[in-house]
C-alpha cells in the first residue's frame, strides 16, 4: 500500500487538487480532507459531491479491482455478492463498500500531508495517521446514512457504477 500511495498516489493528487512547488495551493494542501464536511471547498471540490472527484474511482478501481502485478487476482472483482443497496426498494442499485471509500480518503490525506509546505516533501507514512483519516471517513459516512440515507445510497451507488464502468 505504501509503495502504491508514493507510486501513484502522489501524482494523482497532484493532478486532482492542481498542486505545484512553491505555489499557494501547495501550503493549503496538507488542510484538505477527503470526505464530507471538511474544508475541501478552497481547492475547489463542491463540499456537497466531494466524490464525485475521479481520483476517488481511479484509487478504489487500481486497489480493489485491478489484477495484481504477480497475476493475483483483484481483490474484489469475484466478490459481487458483497456489494448490496442500502434501500431495500432498490436492491439491484448497488454500492461501493463504505471501507474502501474511507481507505481512498486515508490514502489521499497522507499523499496531500506530502505538500503540508510550499514545498513537495516525501513523508514517512503513519499507520496511526492513516487510521485517525480512516476512521473520520468512516464515521462522516456513518453520519450520512444515519441522517441523510437517499444521499448515502446516491453517493456511494454512483462510486459503484463509475468504479465498474470506467
Amino acid at each position: 500500500m505504501r509503495t502504491s500511495i508514493t507510486d501513484d498516489v502522489g501524482p494523482l493528487v497532484v493532478t486532482e487538487y492542481g498542486l505545484s512547488s512553491g505555489t499557494p495551493k501547495a501550503e493549503e494542501a496538507s488542510k484538505i480532507w477527503a470526505f464530507p464536511g471538511d474544508v475541501m471547498l478552497r481547492a475547489g471540490v463542491d463540499n456537497e459531491h466531494p466524490f464525485k472527484r475521479p481520483i476517488f474511482t481511479k484509487i478504489i478501481k487500481d486497489a480493489f479491482f485491478m489484477a495484481g502485478t504477480k497475476g493475483k487476482p483483484a481483490a474484489a472483482t469475484d466478490k459481487e455478492a458483497v456489494f448490496t443497496s442500502s434501500e431495500y426498494m432498490k436492491p439491484h442499485k448497488k454500492e461501493m463498500l463504505p471501507n474502501m471509500v474511507a481507505l481512498a480518503c486515508a490514502t489521499i490525506h497522507l499523499a496531500l500531508d506530502e505538500w503540508s509546505g510550499s514545498e513537495h516533501k516525501k513523508t514517512d507514512y503513519s499507520t496511526t495517521k492513516a487510521e485517525k483519516v480512516y476512521k473520520a471517513a468512516m464515521e462522516s459516512l456513518n453520519w450520512l446514512a444515519s441522517n441523510c440515507p437517499a444521499a448515502y445510497h446516491h453517493t456511494l451507488h454512483n462510486l459503484y457504477v463509475n468504479v465498474w464502468c470506467v
